[in-house]
């Protein structure tokens, strides 16, 4: 796994919770890390992504509770 740059993810931190100060400080962290593994090119294929996010999709259209 790739090394994180802790003072990079601290900046990011930190302009996402400018930007968004209802966060939950976790959420954020996600956020965060998950951009820097972007950069990194650990994730990043935005077509599976796509495909991914279109399948969530169409399985919630169909998504049944019974209350």
């Amino acid at each position: 796994m790739a090394d994180i740059d802790e003072e990079r993810l601290q900046i990011l931190m930190e302009l996402v919770n400018k930007e968004n100060p209802d966060l939950d400080p976790y959420v954020i962290w996600v956020i965060c890390v998950n951009h820097l593994l972007n950069e990194h090119g650990i994730y990043g294929d935005e077509k599976v992504a796509k495909q991914l996010r279109e399948q969530r999709n169409h399985e919630l259209k169909y998504d049944i509770k019974v209350i």
